[in-house]
């Protein structure tokens, strides 16, 4: 209390000053209406400035909050978009080839990963079990032969393209009978080797190979590439032949898996002539 006191008496000048002070800005601000609605305009600005801060101040604190409700509602779209649904369901189209006495069923599938610049290649495919896909069967671009069916899940399955080290396709001329293996040096995706042609052959450059009758898993004529060069085996004078491939193994989307529905059966009757 003293203390109080002695504050009091000590700053009394400087006190009864703000007193004045205020009680002279209350009288102007009562009796000048202009005063008034300056005082009033400051106010407003003011307070404004001030909610518009602590506005400011509580939606940065809200941020993490917001943009994990951002977060859940785009998951919640992205599922209910049909890309995030596997389909079950796929086109099929039959091909009766009366000529070799074979039938062939074509699925759709798209190629969801691959590769293209190592020794052994593969693809990957959105097609499975769940799509009547096995092992063996053959695909196939727009544009030409791409591989085999190696193996297969549920939903997937992975393909041994003709860019491979342990790929092996039957191929032939397009304009004669001349046929013989094809597979692949690992140099570049472009292009692979036919090996084994007799030095009967007539070769010319452009010539345009396609798939053999030999190869069970492929209908026979699909276009594989050209003739690109060929040189002579000094041992046996065979031709070795360099081919462009039709298919662009680097850039690769949609594709056809083929089942050959009689190859069992061919299989099985060729197995009774070896026994």
């Amino acid at each position: 209390m003293r203390k109080l006191i002695s504050f009091l008496v000590r700053y009394f000048t400087v006190i009864t000053f703000l007193l004045l002070q205020a009680v002279a800005f209350v009288f102007i601000f009562k009796a000048q209406p202009y005063q008034r609605s300056t005082i009033y305009s400051l106010n407003a600005e003011w307070s404004g400035k001030a909610l518009k801060a602590y506005n400011s101040v509580e939606d940065y604190l809200n941020l993490a909050r917001i943009n994990k409700n951002l977060a859940a509602e785009n998951a919640a779209l992205r599922a209910a978009n049909k890309d995030a649904y596997f389909s079950l369901v796929v086109v099929k189209s039959e091909v009766v080839d009366t000529l070799y006495s074979r039938q062939y069923t074509y699925t759709e599938a798209r190629v969801i990963n691959y590769s293209y610049q190592k020794q052994n290649n593969y693809i990957t495919l959105n097609r499975g079990l769940a799509h009547g896909v096995k092992p063996g069967q053959a695909v196939v671009a727009n544009n030409g032969v791409v591989g085999v069916i190696k193996d297969v899940s549920k939903h997937y399955s992975t393909v041994i393209p003709i860019i491979h080290s342990k790929s092996l396709v039957s191929v032939k001329f397009k304009n004669n009978s001349f046929f013989g293996p094809l597979s692949w040096n690992g140099k570049t995706h472009r292009q692979a080797q036919m090996r084994d042609v007799p030095r009967e052959a007539p070769i010319v450059i452009g010539d345009t190979i396609v798939s053999s009758t030999r190869s069970k898993a492929f209908p026979p004529g699909l276009n594989v590439g050209t003739v690109e060069s060929f040189v002579q085996n000094t041992e046996d004078l065979s031709y070795e032949i360099t081919v462009d491939l039709a298919v662009d193994f680097a850039a690769l989307d949609f594709v056809y898996i083929i089942e050959n529905q009689l190859k069992i059966e061919l299989e099985n009757l060729e197995a009774q002539l070896e026994e």
